[in-house]
């Protein structure tokens, strides 16, 4: 069952950084959450970074395999 609304309030004056998303938004959970979901979909959309990985040294051939 999902906690009531009271029993997120009280969970969040507990938290800090709760606290701190809310004061930006002037205490409206609303528009925190719209604001939050909005910041998520944004990063989703983000290119990723390029990364690459490069092999310093060639492995060493396994017992039993021919070497190339």
């Amino acid at each position: 069952m999902a906690p009531s609304l009271t029993a997120i309030r009280t969970a969040a004056a507990e938290d800090p950084e709760v606290e701190a998303v809310l004061a930006e938004f002037d205490g409206d959970p609303r528009r925190a959450i719209r604001a939050l979901l909005d910041d998520i979909a944004a990063l989703a959309e983000d290119a990723p970074a390029e990364t690459y990985c490069a092999v310093a040294t060639r492995p060493s051939p396994a017992a039993g395999w021919p070497a190339e």
